[in-house]
């Protein structure tokens, strides 16, 4: 092949030994002409596939790391809860690390596409040295992102009371680890890919578009609620106002069929309505965070919640609310997790709260 033809429908064209030379179409010249890295594959994640059609790829776990965030953040998929059981996870995720809570239902470390559907813009090297890793980023990576991509399989079956229970297992797990470094010119990530633990041995351009979690910390990923837990775990509760700390005991009763048999509250020689309690809890649960902050306490507690919990979902919870602003609460865990939560929801709630304590009955 030699130059282009001026009109740019192609390139000039001799064969080895022969004197005629042609002019061949653009497509052609194009297509023989191409890099070598343009032979590679530019999608390195290839989701797992089932030919059975209750199988779907789903998110199984992801673990976030890299000096992008200054400590890990994992989520996995929650527990199933029991045949009658009700949940608060919307999503069917919760964190782990760097603290127990729910996952945001909007974050797109959901979506299995997120991953399987990484495409690279480019390919910088192939086969990299350790040197060359180590002047693209990647050798302490800025960002990495270790998933589990497995089939999800829910079968639907009927229980002793007639009613459909979904069964949700997963298998087939795929394993992948991108790691991000430096980034070029034109902002695009310099990143290698772990498939099952093995590198593949290609460093890859990758626009930022395509790893929007690359710069994710626990607070975009974690869901607005204050805190979260199945009242169900939970065995014991104090709440704190206007001074006073009640200690509140739940003994629960799995065998009950009614949903108030299943639970009795008790505080103080006094037994309270089980269903005007599971509102007061719900209560609890409609504190949102508004935004993070390293702000310290100013004024007098106003509200204080603790709670044990079943030991697997981790240790006990405590949390304590101050007065910030006129429009704002700080929140402080006794994790060291701190932010501001709408004043006039922690007003509403001890409102209730204290209709509660009156043994009015909440609606």
């Amino acid at each position: 092949l030699g130059n282009p033809d001026p009109s740019g429908e192609g390139c000039y064209l001799r064969e080895t030994g022969k004197a005629a030379v042609y002019l061949m179409e653009s497509t052609f010249c194009e297509t023989v002409s191409y890099d070598k890295t343009q032979f590679l594959n530019w999608s390195p994640i290839t989701a797992p596939e089932s030919d059975d059609t209750a199988d779907t790829v789903a998110v199984r776990d992801v673990l976030l790391t890299g000096s992008a965030r200054p400590t890990p953040v994992y989520f996995e998929v929650a527990e199933q809860p029991k045949d009658g059981e009700d949940t608060l996870i919307i999503t069917g995720y919760v964190l782990k690390k760097p603290y127990f809570h729910t996952v945001d239902k909007d974050t797109p470390l959901l979506v299995t596409t997120t991953f399987s559907g990484l495409t690279a813009t480019g390919i910088a090297k192939v086969r990299p040295t350790n040197a060359e890793l180590t002047k693209y980023g990647l050798t302490n990576p800025y960002s990495a992102c270790t998933v589990n991509l497995a089939l999800k399989n829910v079968k639907t079956s009927t229980n002793d009371d007639g009613e459909e229970v979904e069964t949700i297992t997963y298998h087939t797990v795929f394993n992948y680890t991108i790691k991000l470094g430096n980034t070029d010119e034109e902002g695009n990530y310099y990143g290698v890919v772990y498939s099952e633990g093995k590198l593949i041995p290609i460093v890859y351009l990758f626009p930022k578009s395509t790893v929007e979690w690359a710069d994710d910390q626990y607070e975009e990923i974690a869901d607005d609620m204050l805190f979260f837990q199945y009242i169900y775990n939970v065995h014991s509760m104090t709440l704190t106002a206007d001074g006073k700390a009640t200690a509140f005991s739940l003994t629960h009763h799995p065998d009950e069929e009614e949903a108030d048999d299943k639970l009795t509250v008790k505080a103080d020689g006094k037994t309270y309505n089980t269903a005007s309690f599971r509102k007061i809890y719900a209560a609890l649960m409609g504190l949102y965070r508004t935004q993070e902050t390293t702000e310290q306490p100013k004024s007098e507690l106003l509200l204080g919640i603790a709670y044990t919990q079943d030991s697997k979902y981790g240790d006990p919870v405590n949390v304590k609310i101050y007065e910030h602003t006129a429009g704002s609460c700080l929140v402080i865990h006794a994790t060291g997790e701190r932010h501001l939560i709408n004043a006039r929801d922690v007003q509403e709630f001890l409102k209730l709260y204290q209709r509660f304590l009156k043994g009015e009955d909440i609606t």
